[in-house]
């Protein structure tokens, strides 16, 4: 299946393009909205099935924070589930908003099951989950690329039988330039284009949701021969692939991106990374290796370095 980012219908809810980039959202009104939406799953179909959950408002007015309102409200609906999911036998989802230094502060604090301290330090991980077979486990991880890409922060903490807490701090409008990281605001305006593989559609979303953040256009596809049609018949600055796929592997991408243009760098996104740590792979056509679960700051970083003409 294609996921072609340069067409903003074909994305998820995370990855639509923004028509002003740079909107800004006003916390109290965004965060009733989440709650609104969320409501048919935390009231009315916890309660059919006997479980009661009530959510509390600590709310401080606030300035408006650097970051478009459809992200926001996408990110507090997920937080809101994620509570939902942590208290099987009910309890309470309490939200609180401040201002703190250029920032506004929120918290979404739940008393359910909380984390062990390894799903702590994993919890933005791509593909970790805690959730039943089936649940992909992007959620967070997305969650925590849109928020740096925002120039702010996402952390946990969170005890076993204690609950969760989620606490968000993002820059108060006009004050983003200043705390944004200086190597996203590089890479948005030195643009790439870049061809994205992976077999499994939500790598393929979490990826272009990284990079389109970053101000890059993005072709990603879940098919190897689908990729090496676009290389055929497209241009591309850098090319992203999966190593591990059916039929047309991470290895025939990259040989086929190489024999297209010599110096076209390639990325193999791979769970193995560490058997290959020590080989020297450019003779397989492999410039670099992304370990999954990967960070928006380890992709960052490679792009930068495989592509240093456009820093």
């Amino acid at each position: 299946m294609e996921q072609n980012i340069e067409h903003p219908e074909a994305g998820t809810g995370f990855r639509q393009k923004l028509e002003a980039k740079n909107r800004i959202s006003n916390i109290i009104a965004v965060i009733k909205d989440a709650i609104d939406l969320t409501k048919p799953k935390w009231k009315d179909e916890c309660e059919k099935n006997g479980i009661f959950i009530n959510t509390k408002l600590e709310l401080q007015d606030t300035g408006p924070v650097s970051m478009h309102p459809s992200e926001l409200r996408e990110i507090l609906t997920n937080l809101i589930f994620n509570s939902v999911d942590a208290m099987p036998e009910g309890g309470t989802i309490t939200m609180r908003s401040c201002e703190k230094d250029s920032n506004v502060v929120l918290q979404i604090e739940d008393n359910g099951i909380g984390m062990s301290k390894d799903s702590k330090k994993r919890v933005f991980d791509p593909y970790f989950t805690t959730k039943d077979i089936g649940s992909s486990g992007l959620g967070l991880s997305v969650s925590f690329g849109l928020i740096v890409q925002a120039g702010g922060t996402l952390t946990v903490d969170s005890k076993e039988g204690k609950g969760t807490t989620f606490t968000i701090s993002l820059p108060i409008s006009g004050t983003q330039e200043a705390s944004e990281d200086p190597t996203a605001e590089r890479s948005e305006t030195q643009s790439l284009k870049i061809l994205a593989i992976d077999d499994e559609k939500q790598i393929v979303d979490l990826l272009a949701t990284m990079l389109e953040g970053l101000g890059h256009k993005i072709i990603g596809v879940t098919d190897g021969q689908q990729a090496l049609d676009y290389l055929d018949k497209e241009n591309f600055d850098l090319v992203i692939t999966d190593l591990g796929m059916p039929v047309i592997s991470g290895w025939d991408v990259a040989a086929k991106a190489k024999n297209k243009k010599a110096g076209l760098p390639v990325v193999l996104v791979t769970g193995w990374g560490a058997e290959y740590e020590s080989k020297d792979l450019t003779e397989a056509g492999i410039d670099a290796i992304l370990n999954k679960p990967f960070r928006l700051d380890e992709l960052t970083k490679i792009i930068l370095e495989q592509c240093p003409e456009k820093k």
